[in-house]
């Protein structure tokens, strides 16, 4: 399968009124698979964006699938965030980034499917190099295994 990334550029001379996009990135389809022992950061789907501007916010549009048969005990669950990489991301790390599914795999003692889209707008910039990944907040004794599928992420710098 097709690996897409795509990045417009900005002139450095140009004035953008605030609200304007300034550049795209994308990335995608992003494919993995975690075993989960305990809380971890998930390394891929990730976004690395560079050249953005310090005090501009981004637009982080993210859609793809989710599924587990979480050890096929109804009692292993995560809470499943996006996380900035870092501090002055604009979107808190771990636990403090914005949850995206509250308890996923709970639902059931067999397979569970989830398909996401969500867009977040972060706060203003301290880093003009942000990383956008998940987080994996993992309940139960259990070790399991989670699947991220066909995980598109766009970021959409946005002038202030």
């Amino acid at each position: 399968m097709a690996f897409l990334k795509i990045k417009s550029t900005k002139h450095a001379r140009t004035t953008y009124p605030p609200g304007q996009v300034i550049q795209t990135i994308s990335v995608g389809p992003l494919n993995d698979t975690f075993t989960l022992t305990g809380d971890t950061e998930v390394t891929n789907p990730k976004i690395d964006c560079t050249g953005i501007t310090i005090g501009n916010k981004c637009l982080i549009s993210v859609s793809g699938q989710l599924s587990t048969n979480a050890a096929a005990d109804a009692s292993n669950h995560a809470n499943i965030y996006l996380q900035g990489s870092g501090a002055n991301m604009g979107i808190g790390e771990d636990t403090s980034g914005v949850k995206i599914y509250p308890e996923f795999g709970r639902e059931t003692d067999d397979w569970a499917f989830y398909n996401s889209g969500f867009t977040v707008l972060s706060g203003a910039l301290g880093v003009t190099n942000p990383t956008y990944q998940f987080y994996v907040d993992k309940t139960g004794s259990s070790t399991w295994v989670l699947y991220f599928t066909n995980w598109y992420i766009t970021v959409q710098e946005i002038q202030q």
